[in-house]
C-alpha cells in the first residue's frame, strides 16, 4: 500500500517538475521559476519573499534534523544524548550534530540545487521505506 501511495504522490511532483514551458530552458523548474511563480502575489518582492521563506524553513528544520540524526546515532551506540545534556557530558552527540551540519553545508556549497534535492528526498524515502520494513520484519521474526 505504501508503494502505491508513494507512486501516486510522485506523479504531481513529476508533472510540476518537468513543465515544458519552464523558463530555465531545461524543462525542469528551478529556484528562479519558483520565485517567478510568486510574482502575481508578491510583485517585485517575489524573489525576496521566496528567499526569506527558504531561509525560514531551513532555520526551522535544521535543529530538528541535526538533533534527530545525533539522537539516533547516540541511541545506537548508547551514548549520553539529548539537547538537554551538557556538551562535556555528551561530546559524541554534539560531534555527530556538527558533522551532520558540516555535510549539509558541503552539499549547499557544492552547487546542488535545493529544489532538485527536495524532489529526490521523497523518492529515496519511498525506495528506502519498504526495504527498511522488510529488514525490520526479518529481524523481528528471527527466533534464533
Amino acid at each position: 500500500m505504501s508503494i502505491f501511495c508513494g507512486t501516486a504522490a510522485l506523479f504531481p511532483h513529476r508533472r510540476c517538475g518537468e513543465r515544458p514551458n519552464s523558463r530555465s530552458g531545461t524543462g525542469r523548474a528551478g529556484e528562479q521559476d519558483a520565485a517567478r511563480a510568486l510574482v502575481p502575489a508578491a510583485g517585485r518582492y517575489a524573489g525576496s519573499l521566496f528567499g526569506i521563506g527558504l531561509l525560514g524553513s531551513a532555520l526551522l528544520a535544521l535543529p530538528v534534523l541535526l538533533a534527530t540524526v545525533a539522537y539516533v546515532v547516540g541511541a545506537e551506540f548508547d551514548w549520553p544524548r539529548g539537547l538537554s545534556e551538557n556538551p562535556r557530558r555528551a561530546p559524541a552527540f554534539y560531534a555527530v550534530a556538527a558533522v551532520a551540519m558540516a555535510l549539509g553545508a558541503a552539499f549547499a556549497f557544492a552547487g546542488y540545487s535545493p529544489i532538485r534535492l527536495l524532489f529526490l528526498a521523497p523518492i529515496a524515502g519511498g525506495i528506502g521505506t519498504p526495504i527498511g520494513l522488510v529488514l525490520l520484519v526479518l529481524v523481528a521474526s528471527d527466533r534464533g
